[in-house]
C-alpha cells in the first residue's frame, strides 16, 4: 500500500503558513486590521483577501506537486478536452438546477422573504470571480490534491468520506 496519505500531514503547515502569510500580505495592502469582521469588509477588499488566499493555496500545492508528488499541477483534473466540456456543462446546469430547487423551496416554505433589492453589476460580477477563486482553490486542495493523494493510497470509498469530511 503506497503511503500517499503522508503527503497530506506534510502540506498541513506549510498550506496554513504559506495562506496565512498571502492573507497577511493583503490586509496590509488594503489597510484593514487582521480582526475585522468579515461582514463588516467592503467586497472590494474582500476579493483582494480571496485572491491572495487563491494565490497562496495554487503555490503550496504547485510546490508540493513539483518537488513531493514529481508531478504536474495539471494532472490533478485540469486538463480539458471535449468530454470535459459536456461534463462541465452537465455540472454547471445540475449546480443551477439544485441551487434553484432549494431557493423555490425556500420561497413555498416562507422561509425566505423579500424586502427589496437592487441590481448592481460591479458588485454581481465581482462576487462572481470572488466565487470562481474560492471554488478553484477548493476543488484545488480537496478534489485535487487531498482526494487524489488519498485515492492512491486507500480504499476509493473510505478516500471520498475522508475529503469530504476534511471538505
Amino acid at each position: 500500500m503506497k503511503k500517499n496519505w503522508i503527503r497530506i500531514l506534510l502540506l498541513i503547515l506549510p498550506y496554513f503558513f504559506i495562506v496565512s502569510t498571502f492573507q497577511l500580505i493583503a490586509y496590509n495592502i488594503i489597510g484593514l486590521p487582521i480582526d475585522s469582521k468579515v461582514g463588516e469588509i467592503p467586497l472590494i477588499q474582500k476579493f483582494v483577501i480571496i485572491l491572495s488566499t487563491c494565490i497562496g493555496s495554487y503555490l503550496t500545492i504547485l510546490i508540493f506537486r513539483r518537488y513531493i508528488d514529481k508531478e504536474t499541477v495539471f494532472s490533478l483534473g485540469f486538463a480539458f478536452d471535449r468530454k470535459s466540456k459536456k461534463t462541465l456543462l452537465i455540472g454547471f446546469v445540475l449546480g443551477l438546477l439544485i441551487i434553484s430547487f432549494g431557493f423555490i423551496s425556500l420561497i413555498a416554505c416562507n422561509e425566505l422573504y423579500f424586502i427589496g433589492f437592487e441590481i448592481d453589476i460591479f458588485k454581481l460580477l465581482l462576487s462572481g470571480v470572488i466565487f470562481i477563486l474560492i471554488s478553484f482553490y477548493e476543488e484545488l486542495l480537496f478534489r485535487g490534491y487531498i482526494l487524489n493523494n488519498l485515492l492512491a493510497s486507500i480504499n476509493k470509498y473510505i478516500a471520498l468520506m475522508i475529503s469530504s469530511v476534511l471538505f
